[in-house]
């Protein structure tokens, strides 16, 4: 039987008319030249990227720029291939009547074959084709466009016969969004090969500006052209479309409702729809993680045979050029384009609902714990209202990792990722986050949650939970640094309700070896330990204390930490007391006392309660010292007045402790610095200054610098 070559379709041999939006990809052009000089070039790329544009402008100028005085005509055919071509004599007869059209009666032999009363076999065929094109008086490129609608086998052979055994004045340009099945290995190992795939054909920033400025007419906004060249990720498709949404609306920074819409359904239409239904179940699964491997994909696509079936539809993804984009260059790590996994997410929580996209989110958390990817796991974790869970395994990990020597910035975002409500629900959380905070110096975030600070705001009810819990979990943990500062959090508990047979039980507890270390920690376990055996007045004990003082004072003395040093210093007064030394202990004391009163280290003595009062009474200091002292008393002991000082100042009304910044602002203030010159002495804006001056004026119950300065003076903070 023959084939009729009058009903083939016309414009299924008509290369692509220029449009507006068609803007020249001049680097690009540059790189391929003016003409095709390998066998074959593959121009491969997902949909809506141009391919079809870049190969219609690179031909059409190099047919314009030959010069036939100079070198044989250049010329070439076109031929748009789709599903229907799955014969391969239709094919051949298509491509035969695409070269008649440029050149009339030179394919004579293979015309003959195809017109015959029973059409040869499609190899016989092939072969006239190849000596009609061996006898061209001219070069000739085919461009083979959507190629990818080919899945007859019979076609691609018969395709990689014509390119194994093209003349050389014959080149070979297939346009695909998957790579076509051929061998071309060995035309890559002769170079005889060009390939432009997906990144190359992403619009640049400066390609996007010149395609709006085609669209709406004019400069474009370079902030809405910026915008979204990121969004779309130089998607040329999703450009256009962005674009001209904007002609009927005003500037935005994010693509209008109407062009989302439009992109949505072009990927529907052109991408989506046209996968086989396995696929498109496991696109939208895939979606769920922001990035996915193999055993992603294993763990969340239920089959048989999980890493094989995951391997193989990853491979299809591949291969199919699914707007897959690869995230390291073994070819391990996936994500999809962000416009694409969009749709698809919509599409899945349309067909299972939220609770079935939570249920894969926490799978998706699940396999990220499982790898220690930590902080994805946790991310996936709230967002699929697993709160718990995400609180467990930052719980878990940072007890692994947390190191105590120094400050660790990635933990501390690690901790961060949960929300501070469901940090607030885990005492354990607690504790590490004010750790995180005291190796960091973030004194802001240790004011949060320890049981010492419960019981220094008068909650010892709230303490004493908050230190059960804690002794519970570092007796979980095993780890010697948490379960001794619940211990020393424990004993301060315990003689601050007045029963100093727990505090010693817990004190026995704390090992001898436990080092003090460059830390801020409101709790020091071997100091609790030296107050407990103090506090129970045996000879022994106080023995004890005064081996653990006696150490820890060199220690604090090296490392030049005021706050510990005064306490050590404190403690040792109350042990010369205990031992009868009030002498001895006064001295003690009047050190620690002219080392915290500069800087207001108020809780550095008055969280020893009320053992230290009667030694307070007993000093003799300096106007200076007087507001500080009174607000050591009335930390416990608010009624107390009789203070034995060179000046007496009344407790009730004492304005809140001022920060180390808000003191040197009030010095500044009392020398009348303006704002501006307290700024750059200080190193900050002036703002900051005035917001400094603010709070000074609420803590001291005043409207003015003089009157801040007056007051100042009246409670000891500065001299007269």
């Amino acid at each position: 039987m023959s084939v009729s070559l009058s009903f083939l379709v016309p414009t299924k041999m008509v290369a692509p008319h220029p449009g507006v939006t068609w803007i020249r990809r001049e680097q690009l052009l540059e790189r391929l030249g003016s003409w095709p000089t390998t066998k074959l070039t593959t121009v491969i790329a997902s949909a809506g990227f141009g391919k079809s544009t870049l190969v219609a402008q690179w031909l059409a100028h190099g047919e314009r720029s030959t010069r036939p005085s100079v070198a044989p005509a250049l010329r070439f055919v076109w031929l748009t291939l789709d599903e229907h071509d799955q014969d391969g004599v239709q094919v051949l007869a298509y491509l035969v009547a695409a070269i008649e059209q440029i050149a009339p009666q030179t394919l004579t032999t293979t015309t003959t074959l195809l017109l015959a009363a029973e059409t040869p076999p499609l190899y016989v065929l092939v072969q006239a084709l190849l000596v009609d094109l061996n006898a061209l008086a001219f070069d000739l490129v085919i461009v083979l466009d959507d190629y990818h609608a080919i899945t007859s086998e019979a076609v691609h052979q018969a395709v990689m016969y014509l390119l194994r055994h093209s003349p050389p004045h014959c080149r070979l340009v297939i346009r695909s969004r998957i790579d076509p099945p051929l061998q071309v290995a060995r035309l890559r190992a002769e170079q005889q090969i060009t390939e432009v795939r997906t990144a190359d054909l992403r619009f640049s920033e400066a390609e996007s500006r010149v395609l709006f400025d085609h669209l709406l007419g004019g400069s474009p906004d370079p902030t809405l052209v910026s915008t979204l060249h990121q969004q779309t990720e130089g998607w040329p498709i999703a450009l256009q479309l962005a674009a001209l949404s904007q002609v009927h609306a005003g500037p935005s920074e994010r693509p209008t409702n109407a062009a989302t819409q439009h992109i949505a359904e072009y990927l529907t239409d052109e991408v989506f729809a046209c996968q086989p239904q396995a696929l498109q179940q496991a696109l939208l699964i895939l979606a769920v993680p922001e990035r996915f491997c193999v055993s992603v994909c294993a763990a969340l696509i239920d089959a048989p045979d999980p890493l094989l079936n995951a391997e193989s539809l990853l491979d299809q993804m591949r291969r199919a050029n699914l707007f897959l984009i690869p995230l390291d260059h073994a070819d391990r790590w996936y994500r999809f384009h962000h416009l694409f996994r969009d749709l698809l997410l919509r599409r899945l929580q349309l067909m299972v609902g939220r609770n079935g996209v939570r249920a894969l989110q926490r799978r998706v958390a699940q396999w990220f714990a499982a790898e220690n990817l930590c902080e994805e796991a946790v991310r996936f974790y709230l967002v699929a209202d697993a709160e718990a869970s995400a609180a467990e395994l930052v719980e878990q990990q940072l007890i692994r990792e947390t190191s105590f020597s120094g400050s660790n910035m990635r933990l501390d975002a690690l901790l961060r990722l949960l929300p501070s409500a469901i940090i607030a629900q885990r005492p354990g959380l607690t504790l590490i986050g004010a750790h995180l905070a005291a190796v960091n110096l973030d004194l802001a975030a240790l004011e949060a949650g320890l049981a010492l600070t419960a019981a220094a705001q008068g909650a010892l009810d709230d303490a004493e939970r908050y230190a059960q819990s804690a002794l519970q979990m570092a007796n979980e943990i095993g780890g010697a640094f948490f379960r001794h500062q619940a211990l020393g959090c424990a004993v301060r508990l315990a003689l601050l309700r007045g029963d100093p047979a727990a505090a010693m039980h817990m004190a026995q507890q704390i090992a001898p070896d436990i080092h003090l270390g460059p830390s801020v920690w409101f709790e020091t376990p071997r100091l609790s330990q030296a107050q407990a055996f103090i506090a129970s007045g045996l000879e022994a004990h106080l023995n004890k204390a005064d081996t653990i003082l006696t150490a820890c004072l060199s220690e604090v003395e090296a490392l030049h930490n005021v706050r510990l040093l005064v306490r050590v210093l404190a403690l040792q007064a109350l042990l010369h007391e205990a031992r009868g030394q009030r002498p001895t202990a006064l001295i003690h004391l009047q050190r620690a006392v002219a080392l915290a009163a500069p800087h207001m280290l108020v809780r550095a003595l008055g969280d020893l309660g009320a053992a230290l009062h009667p030694l307070i009474q007993k000093l003799s200091v300096p106007r200076s010292a007087t507001a500080y002292l009174e607000r050591v008393l009335a930390l416990a002991a608010p009624a107390l007045t009789d203070v034995h000082c060179a000046t007496s100042v009344q407790l009730a009304g004492l304005p809140e402790l001022l920060t180390r910044r808000e003191l040197e602002i009030l010095a500044l203030l009392a020398e009348r610095w303006s704002d501006k010159e307290i700024a750059e002495r200080l190193v900050i804006t002036p703002n900051t200054v005035r917001k400094h001056t603010s709070t000074i004026y609420d803590k001291l119950g005043i409207h003015s610098r003089r009157e801040a300065v007056e007051a100042a003076r009246a409670l000891g903070m500065l001299s007269a």
